[in-house]
C-alpha cells in the first residue's frame, strides 16, 4: 500500500495556501514601522501569488489539483525579509511572471503573434526598472525556437514590436521634458559589467547566503527528479519545465556574475523554482524527499523566527 507522506498531504490540501499566506503576512507586517514601500511590495507579492495560480490553472503544470507552486512563492518570499523593502525587485518579478504567461500560450503557435507580443512586452516592461532584464531577450528567443516550436518572421516582428514599445514611450516622454541627449544614460547597466570581486559576496549577509544556498539545493535536487521522472508527463509540459530548468540555470549564473543585483534577481529566482519545487514535492515518494520536505520547513521555520528576533531584538 502506497504510504501518504506529509509532503503529499500539504501538496493536495485545500488549506496549504491559505495557511502560508496568512503567515507571510504576519512575516511581512512584523516590522516596527510601515509604509508604502512595505504595502506595494506585499501587493506585488499577492499579484505574483494570483498570477501563479492563474499559470498553474491555464497550462495544468501540476497532475493534481494543487496550490502547492503559489505557496512555495509565498513562504520563499515571506522569509526572505530583504525583499519585502525593495517593491521595485517584486515589480520585475511580476513582469517576469507575466511573460512566462504569455510565453507558454505560444507553445507551437507559430502563426499567433499576440502571445509573443506580450511576452517581449512585459519583459520589456520590466526591464525600464531593471535594464539588466534585457539580456534575457536572446534567451526567450532561443526558448521560442528550442522549446516551444515557435520561431518565425511573423512571431520574432512580433517579439521586436513588444519589445520596443515602451521604449518608445519613452523616447516621447524624453523628448517633451528635453532630455533625448541623455537617453543613452538609462543603459548604463547594460555597460558598467565588471568582474565580481569577493568582497561583493561576503557584503551580502549570512540571510542571504543561507536563503540562495537553500534555493541552490532543493532547486538542483528538484531538476535532477524531473528529468529522471519527466515521462510521466506529456510532451508540452515536459517542455515547459525544460524550459524552466534552463532558465534556473540561467538565472544562477546571473547572480553568480553579477552579485550587485542580488535581490531582485533573487526574486526571479523564487519565481522560477516555486513550480519545480512543488512538482518535487508533490510527486515524489522516496523518504528522502520526506526527510527533505520536513527539513525544509523547520529550516523556513527558523529563518522566520531569525528575521523576526533581528527586527525586534
Amino acid at each position: 500500500m502506497k504510504k501518504i507522506r506529509l509532503q503529499h498531504k500539504v501538496a493536495a490540501s485545500g488549506f496549504t495556501l491559505p495557511v502560508v499566506a496568512v503567515l507571510a503576512t504576519l512575516l511581512w507586517v512584523a516590522k516596527e514601522s510601515y509604509d508604502w514601500v512595505l504595502l506595494s511590495g506585499w501587493i506585488a507579492c499577492a499579484f505574483c501569488c494570483y498570477l501563479w495560480i492563474e499559470t498553474n490553472n491555464s497550462y495544468a503544470l501540476m497532475r493534481i489539483r494543487s496550490m502547492l507552486t503559489a505557496a512555495c512563492y509565498l513562504a520563499l518570499v515571506g522569509v526572505a525579509s530583504f525583499l519585502h523593502s525593495e517593491p521595485q525587485a517584486l515589480f520585475v518579478s511580476c513582469c517576469f511572471l507575466l511573460s512566462y504567461n504569455s510565453m507558454f500560450r505560444s507553445y507551437q503557435s507559430s502563426y499567433d503573434t499576440v502571445a509573443p507580443f506580450h511576452t517581449f512586452l512585459w519583459l520589456s516592461i520590466g526591464s525600464l526598472t531593471f535594464k539588466p532584464l534585457l539580456a534575457f531577450i536572446p534567451i526567450y528567443v532561443f526558448y521560442t525556437y528550442a522549446y516551444l516550436r515557435a520561431l518565425n518572421i511573423r512571431t520574432f516582428s512580433a517579439m521586436l514590436t513588444g519589445l520596443l514599445l515602451p521604449y518608445w514611450f519613452l523616447v516621447a516622454y524624453d523628448l517633451t521634458q528635453g532630455e533625448l541627449a541623455f537617453f543613452p544614460e538609462r543603459f548604463a547597466q547594460l555597460t558598467s559589467f565588471t568582474w565580481p570581486q569577493i568582497g561583493q559576496y561576503t557584503s551580502l549577509g549570512e540571510q542571504r547566503i543561507i536563503s540562495f544556498a537553500t534555493i541552490f539545493i532543493v532547486s538542483l535536487i528538484s531538476g535532477i527528479h524531473y528529468l529522471m521522472t519527466c515521462l510521466n508527463d506529456k510532451i508540452k509540459i515536459r517542455m515547459l519545465f525544460y524550459l524552466l530548468l534552463t532558465q534556473q540555470v540561467v538565472i544562477f549564473l546571473f547572480m553568480a556574475f553579477c552579485p550587485q543585483y542580488f535581490d531582485t534577481l533573487y526574486g526571479l529566482c523564487i519565481i522560477n523554482c516555486a513550480p519545480l519545487w512543488s512538482h518535487y514535492f508533490a510527486f515524489a515518494t522516496s523518504r528522502f524527499s520526506d526527510i527533505l520536505f520536513k527539513l525544509l520547513l523547520a529550516g523556513l521555520a527558523a529563518m522566520a523566527i531569525f528575521n523576526i528576533l533581528s527586527m525586534w531584538i
